[in-house]
């Protein structure tokens, strides 16, 4: 099985993530990382233009002092100003906060049924974060009071390391750094190499799209060590400012939303604007026939420009953006002009296979505009050109390949302690992703695949649809054994109407810390008379203790089946009570417990 496919699933599919509380303690194992002086390490040329990942002033120059005179001064290679977006540079931040404070910050979490729950696509997902107050020290500056939240939709949720939000201003009217009036903190909990990020948004930036810039961070809390952060751009009025000339238009974020009945309501406002012209505008002109439709489009996107932006989707596979899973983007409608611009978001996912939802290759088809597109001639055409247009300018497998190795080199030693080993396979993985991308691209381009797109899928909002009950006897440290039936026991029984009655015969189990998700996790797995296996997956706390929990917040399950040579399918999300009888996260100790869940599937 691809794991990286797998990983995707669960992310994505069952949409789970782990949060179960945060402490002050220190981690085994956390240790002091040294800040590096990698000057010498970039690739000559610049990483990026108008102001990208690269800005490349000074990366590592130096002057010979024998060239100079005696009176002459040895020119000086300065630091960037703090917390500023540079290449060389691994910004130090540094959070100091009440301990009661930091661990609320930790435990605050949504519920995936408050996401995914009858209603769902009702209305943009309520925003459960709220602010404390810290003592930020940034590349050596500090600010007192300022605001700190957690921040995360979905797969990057976590309790020891979550995504951080400062705002300098929230508490003291005025405050800023450098300019700077934010930071955006990703822990990159779905990318363990850290460096997709920065790499697609620099990409992005490339092909002329309005794209933040993206450098990295090394975050303390209280003294605790959390490793490396990748440090985002906020799509905020500055941002809007210096990509459009002003920022006094309408913006939104896309989470889960599309230019569909049924589907718009969960577009969420930015700067108070709640007018729903422009993106009614485009689901009206997406209504329309077949002729005319490039006309209207263009007269309520710039149609152009949305091209590049979805085939860049293509060509870093962003699998989890609009065209793949209509999420994890905004679109901007500007003052003076209010055809709507796309802004990617989210892009921690990028250069992986383009699985499990609509795409091949060569293009992603979930978002109604980019299938829409697919299906009419002259938009493929113009897709399929453009995508080649980029290959020949944009896609220079020698040059990102060497701001891999560049970038690699720059934040390894920042990686939090007990993660350097999956990085160094996540860049591996990362770096044969590029090197056949262009050849992967150019067989779907060639010979496009039958029956792609395909028909546009349902809402993703679930209804409660039966009862699952399982138990697991197992060790830690088992999850990377293959073989299902050999780590552990247990037992399964699953009521619901969405399936026949359903007769198990070898059930095993297995539980350890996953890697790809950065956590705890317990499996139960079921073997389908003949036919194929139900794995119950159960996510835990990352060091799990006794107890009994809820899930259907977090942390979370779900059930999965695959038949015998084909592909995992999401039979249910689950929320119930998960009791933890036995277990301590050290590798071979016994690990039992049960599960009572209600079943939650599509409707």
């Amino acid at each position: 099985m691809n794991t990286g496919r797998k990983a995707r699933l669960w992310t994505v599919g069952s949409l789970l993530v782990a949060a179960l509380g945060c402490s002050g303690e220190e981690r085994p194992g956390d240790v002091e990382a040294e800040v590096a002086d990698l000057g010498d390490v970039m690739p000559e040329g610049d990483v990026g233009d108008a102001g990208g990942m690269a800005d490349t002033a000074a990366l590592g120059e130096t002057v010979d002092a024998s060239d100079a005179t005696d009176t002459a001064e040895v020119a000086e290679v300065r630091p960037p100003p703090a917390g500023e977006f540079a290449a060389s540079h691994v910004v130090e931040v540094s959070l100091e906060m009440p301990a009661t404070d930091w661990a609320a910050l930790c435990a605050q979490r949504r519920s995936i049924f408050a996401l995914l729950g009858e209603g769902c696509m009702d209305g943009p997902s309520a925003d459960v974060f709220t602010y404390f107050a810290a003592d930020a020290t940034i590349d050596g500056v500090t600010l007192r009071n300022v605001g700190v939240r957690k921040k995360g939709f979905i797969g990057s949720l976590d309790a020891f390391r979550p995504g951080l939000r400062l705002e300098f201003d929230e508490l003291v009217a005025g405050q800023e750094l450098s300019g700077l009036e934010r930071m955006t903190l990703n822990n990159g909990k779905q990318d363990a190499s850290r460096l997709r990020q920065c790499l697609a948004y620099d990409l992005f930036r490339r092909a002329g799209i309005a794209a933040p810039r993206c450098a990295y961070a090394h975050v303390k809390v209280n003294r605790v060590d959390l490793g490396l952060y990748v440090h985002v751009e906020a799509v905020k009025k500055p941002f809007l400012r210096e990509w459009f000339g002003e920022p006094l238009g309408a913006l939104w974020e896309g989470q889960l939303s599309d230019f569909r009945e049924g589907w718009m309501a969960t577009f969420d406002p930015k700067l108070d604007d709640v007018d729903m012209t422009p993106i009614e505008a485009v689901t009206a002109a997406l209504n329309g026939e077949d002729e005319g439709l490039l006309e209207r489009l263009d007269e309520v996107i710039v149609l152009d420009e949305f091209i590049t932006f979805w085939a860049m989707e293509g060509l870093t596979a962003h699998w989890d953006g609009y065209a793949g899973n209509a999420n994890n983007f905004f679109v901007y409608s500007p003052a003076g002009d209010r055809r709507l611009r796309f802004i990617p978001w989210g892009v921690d996912q990028t250069f992986v296979e383009p699985e499990p939802f609509g795409g091949t290759n060569a293009a992603f088809g979930t978002g109604a505009l980019a299938e829409r597109l697919l299906r009419h001639p002259e938009g493929r055409a113009r897709y399929e050109a453009r995508l080649r247009e980029l290959m020949d300018t944009v896609w220079d497998e020698t040059r990102v390949l060497g701001e891999i190795v560049a970038m690699e080199q720059l934040v390894e030693r920042f990686r939090e302690p007990g993660t350097r080993d999956s990085g160094r396979v996540a860049v591996d993985e990362l770096e044969r992703f590029v090197a056949v991308r262009r050849t992967d691209l150019m067989a779907d381009l060639d010979r496009p695949p039958a029956g792609f797109p395909p028909p546009l899928r349902d809402s993703l909002c679930r209804v409660d649809n039966g009862e699952l009950t399982a138990t697991f006897e197992t060790t830690w440290g088992t999850l990377p054994i293959e073989d299902l039936f050999t780590t552990g026991t247990g037992s399964l029984t699953m009521e619901t109407p969405v399936l026949p009655p359903l007769s198990f015969g070898m059930i095993g189990s297995k539980a350890g810390y996953s890697d790809e998700m950065q956590g705890g996790q317990i499996v139960v797995a079921a073997e389908v008379r003949g036919i194929g296996i139900v794995f119950v997956f159960i996510e835990t706390d990352t060091w799990p203790q006794p107890g009994t929990y809820q899930i259907g917040a977090f942390p979370q399950a779900a059930v999965y089946y695959v038949e015998f040579g084909g592909a995992f399918s999401l039979v249910a999300l689950l929320s119930g009570e998960l009791v933890l009888d036995e277990i301590d996260a050290t590798n071979g100790t016994p690990v039992r417990g049960r599960l009572t869940a209600r079943m939650w599937t599509a409707p």
